[in-house]
């Protein structure tokens, strides 16, 4: 695989970004996208944090009424 470049905001003081901890968990995209988010927030644009956190919500939110949907709840 080609290596990419990320942005510093990426990456955890460890160096690890959110794909690799996903990758690691066998995470879902709902879990991913939330964790990606949570990680991420207000790294890019401090003024963004509350949006950041919300679009993590989001992905919560979209899992629960998945799980719901499957009748797993």
């Amino acid at each position: 695989m080609a290596d990419v470049i990320h942005p510093a905001y990426y990456n955890s003081k460890s160096g690890r970004d959110a794909i690799e901890v996903a990758m690691d968990f066998g995470m879902n995209v709902f879990q991913f996208n939330a964790l990606k988010y949570l990680v991420r927030a207000g790294r890019k644009d401090p003024s963004k944090t509350l949006e950041d956190i919300s679009k993590a919500e989001e992905y919560l939110e979209r899992w629960k009424d998945y799980v719901k949907k499957e009748g797993r709840g």
